[in-house]
């Protein structure tokens, strides 16, 4: 088997836009909205940016002419179509796709929208282009690193002080690839005849260009590859801006060469070809050469004749320009005229048409009989009918005009008129046919009698014949009917007939009879059918309503009556049904017999279905308890009577209600039973202590009888006395707690709470000093930490709980050195310094009261015991001591004397 795959590539060549001969130039503005080259290393993210800004800057003598925007992407331009510049929104006149690649997966736009007048009001600042949002599209195109969006908008201006120029500007979406026009886009630049080539320029807008993947790409005018300072000659296409001078618009080229070295004085074409093997996307291409040619356009102003009545001598009027030129137009250039395709004459320009100038033609032509009456008047300007053009012109796409024209031919005049004429009656001859030719008739009225010829000339200067009628006299049929004229009012009454019995097809009117009021109704025949009219008049007799003397509602199962077939006042019919179903309700319809001019009349029967009286009684009740009087009316509003009609509330017994007359009700029976009353029982104490917890007072007794209490908690403070009241319907009896409140005793003990740390402690006592046993919760003191311990008393002694909280008193880490005056001083001095803990300390010397004061002094002393503590250890639980020995022995005193002998003789 083998497979075949074709693939198709496309693109739009570009085309002349438009054309502009005189003081002109140009710029451009725009952004690209890729924020990196594609090809750059490391691959950017795959994403666009939506919007941008660009800036337009003008000088006060350069007036803009024109404003053309344009935008291009991925995709096909149908997503995001509206895009908006300065919060004017757009929507592209014109947008090519191309799809360079073979697999028809990879498409590009490019639109188009005039935006003139746009910006002639804004004039120069920011331009934001946003709203073209293609990253939804962007996944397809991350792979192979061609995606990318921007805008552009060429401004033309004209300004006085620039040389005359011919601009150029072509559009369209061509493509330069390998495999795609052999990698080449080739545009002739046709229509010139160069007169300098100072200044000459070319601009081009192309996608997609990359300053790191190229091969082989360039361009060239005439065979000359162009290059410039930021557009190598073998990488134009390399994100640079002309305009800007940036050379960060990625994705996008709007570079400007100058081409006036590639072209020659007297060429009259100049061949551009755009050469790329990776894809480029050529969509403007602007040219700005000094090139001296006339533009001869046409303008047809009138063509008259054709009014006249089988007229073919026409006079074709109309102007030939050379508007949008720089050289005049010669003497001798030929205008060929056509009528469609058929040339009629041509004519030559007698003077030369200067820059800006016309010439008015008037030139008469005679249209061949072969041509129809409507046809179109073309005049070609630059054409002698064989070749086009014949001078050298700017613009040849620009010299044709066109009129429609119709020419007149002798009109027939119609009517909507019959041959035949029915007898006696009247016929108007109208004095204006149907298709508006206006006229006489001879004879000017139709003869109902006798047949004739009657032949209508029209009125002068309408182009148009006489008409003939040749009339036959038909005698008229009278419409015969088979309908009645009395009706009973309200009744139904016949439709009118739009036929007769004898075959006349016509109209009624009023066209339906009226069944409440007496009138006249005309028949008119249709047209063509020599009949006369009919006329019914109709009488309308008052309908009478029977009327019954019968009850509509019954009870269910109840006998009902008979239906009458004769009403109260006289009118005899039938019933449907016939009988009255005492199971249902349901509707009966009294129909009167034919010819009594009566209504029918409707009885609608409702069956009450029997009631069965409903009470809220109770059937149980307790042995000589009250009972409830037995109620002469049910909750659901049956009355009646009871028998018996009172409770017995001794023995149990049986009462029945009978419901009184006429209210669709059955009776009710209540059996009633009489239960002996019963005496609840509780296992309860009566005797609690003060303040401690009570318990709950049961809902229900030991022996089942629930119910509620009076008051329904105990009071642990005062004795009191609490009722039970048994629920109803449990012939019970009531119980009665008396209760008595015993004071409660607060234990005692004579326990310290203030502990040294890691000293011993007591061992807590589990009966107070006033007798009371019970539990400690911790049981032991802990000699390190402070805390609380709760002595809870043992069940049955009435005592309350009682709380010790300990405070223990943490060594505070502090040392004391001393020191000493001179041995066997008469007074010693001893000096007392601490390192660490609080920073305060009181000192004891020989077991003395603590005082602030570190020294001591003594003369009598040989030893002293020296005592310091912490001002925090309220407790005196860490003092430091040590015994300081003094010196304090009487000092004694010696007398060396030494006999020097003088040594040396």
């Amino acid at each position: 088997m083998l497979n075949f795959f074709c693939y198709s590539q496309s693109d739009v060549p570009l085309s002349l836009k438009t054309q502009f001969n005189g003081h002109y130039g140009y710029t451009i503005i725009g952004n690209t909205h890729n924020q990196f080259d594609n090809w750059q290393s490391p691959t950017p993210q795959c994403q666009m940016l939506t919007q941008s800004i660009a800036t337009l800057n003008l000088s006060p003598n350069q007036n803009i002419v024109a404003a053309y925007l344009y935008w291009s992407g991925i995709g096909e331009g149908t997503f995001n179509s509206t895009v908006n510049l300065n919060g004017i929104n757009y929507t592209a006149t014109e947008t090519h796709v191309g799809n360079p690649d073979p697999s028809p997966f990879f498409k590009y736009f490019g639109s188009f929208k005039d935006v003139t007048q746009d910006v002639i009001n804004f004039g120069n600042g920011n331009y934001n282009f946003s709203n073209l949002n293609l990253n939804p599209l962007i996944s397809g195109y991350c792979s192979n690193l061609v995606f990318y969006s921007g805008w552009n908008i060429v401004v033309i201006y004209e300004e006085v002080s620039l040389p005359i120029t011919q601009l150029n500007i072509y559009d369209g979406f061509n493509i330069a690839a390998e495999f795609f026009n052999n990698g080449t886009t080739p545009v002739v630049v046709n229509n010139l005849n160069i007169s300098s080539t100072n200044n000459a320029t070319l601009t081009y807008l192309v996608w997609n260009g990359s300053p790191n993947l190229f091969f082989n790409e360039n361009i060239s005018v005439n065979g000359n590859i162009l290059a410039n300072a930021q557009n190598p000659a073998y990488n134009p296409f390399n994100g640079t801006n002309s305009f800007t001078n940036q050379n960060n618009s990625w994705n996008l080229d709007v570079d400007t060469f100058d081409i006036s070295s590639n072209i020659n004085v007297g060429d009259t074409s100049a061949n551009i070809l755009f050469s790329s093997i990776f894809w480029r996307f050529l969509q403007v291409m602007i040219t700005s050469i000094r090139s001296e040619l006339p533009d001869a356009t046409a303008q047809i102003t009138s063509v008259t004749g054709q009014a006249i009545c089988n007229n073919r001598n026409l006079n074709v009027s109309f102007k030939l320009k050379n508007t949008n030129a720089n050289a005049p137009l010669p003497i001798g250039t030929p205008v060929a005229i056509y009528a469609d395709t058929t040339l009629l004459t041509t004519v030559s320009t007698t003077t030369i048409i200067p820059v800006g100038g016309e010439l008015v033609f008037n030139v008469p032509v005679t249209i061949p009989n072969t041509i129809p009456n409507n046809f179109t008047i073309k005049v070609v300007s630059n054409s002698n009918g064989l070749a086009t053009p014949i001078v050298a012109e700017s613009n040849n796409t620009n010299n044709e005009a066109t009129l429609a024209v119709s020419l007149i031919d002798n009109i027939i005049p119609t009517f909507n008129l019959s041959n035949a004429v029915c007898q006696n009656l009247a016929t108007i001859l109208p004095s204006t046919s149907t298709n508006g030719i206006s006229g006489t008739w001879s004879p000017n009225v139709i003869d109902n009698q006798n047949s004739g010829t009657y032949t209508f000339t029209p009125n002068a200067g309408q182009c148009a014949t006489s008409f003939t009628l040749n009339t036959t006299i038909t005698p008229s049929v009278s419409p015969t009917f088979s309908l009645n004229s009395v009706f009973c009012q309200n009744n139904s009454v016949p439709i009118l007939p739009t036929t007769s019995t004898n075959g006349i097809s016509g109209i009624w009117s009023p066209n339906v009879i009226d069944n409440q009021n007496s009138g006249t109704y005309i028949f008119t025949p249709n047209a063509g059918q020599c009949a006369t009219s009919f006329t019914l008049n109709t009488t309308i007799t008052p309908s009478v309503s029977p009327t019954f003397s019968l009850n509509s509602v019954f009870c269910q199962n109840n006998s009902v009556p008979i239906l009458p077939t004769t009403s109260t006042n006289g009118i005899s019919g039938i019933w449907s049904p016939n009988v009255i179903d005492n199971q249902n309700s349901g509707t009966y319809i009294f129909t009167p017999n034919a010819g009594q001019c009566a209504t029918s009349f409707t009885l609608n029967t409702t069956i009450t279905p029997s009631v069965s009286p409903t009470f809220s009684l109770n059937s149980v009740f307790c042995q000589n308890n009250s009972v409830p009087i037995l109620p002469t009316t049910s909750t659901n509003g049956i009355s009646g009577i009871w028998s018996p009609n009172v409770i017995d509330n001794q023995n149990s017994g049986t009462y029945i209600f009978t419901p009184n007359a006429g209210q669709c009700a059955t009776s009710f029976t209540l059996n009633t039973t009489i239960t002996p009353s019963v005496s609840p029982t509780f296992s309860l104490n009566s005797v609690f202590c003060q303040n401690n917890s009570v318990p709950i007072l049961p809902t229900t007794s030991t022996n089942g009888i629930s119910g509620i209490w009076s008051p329904n908690v105990i009071d642990n403070q005062n004795s009191g006395t609490y009722i039970f009241t048994p629920n109803a319907g449990q012939c019970a009896t009531s119980f009665t707690l008396n209760t008595t409140i015993t004071p409660s005793v607060s234990p005692t003990f004579s326990l310290n709470s203030v502990f040294c740390q890691n000293n011993s402690v007591p061992i807590l006592p589990t009966t107070s000093t006033n007798g009371i046993s019970g539990i400690w919760s911790p049981n032991v003191i802990d000699n390190q930490n402070s805390g609380t311990y709760i002595f809870t008393p043992n069940a049955g002694q009435c005592a309350t709980s009682f709380t010790l909280n300990t405070t223990i008193i943490p060594d505070s880490g502090f040392t004391f050195t001393y020191s000493v005056n001179d041995d066997f001083d008469v007074e010693q001095t001893i000096t007392v310094q601490t390192n660490g803990g609080s920073g305060q300390f009181l000192y004891s010397f020989n077991n003395a009261p603590f005082q602030s004061n570190a020294t001591y002094t003594t003369s009598l002393v040989q030893q002293v015991l020296v005592k310091v503590k912490d001002v925090t250890d309220t407790g005196d639980c860490f003092v430091i001591e040590e015994l300081v020995l003094l010196w304090n022995y009487p000092k004694f005193s010696h007398q060396m004397v030494m006999d020097i002998t003088t040594i040396g003789t």
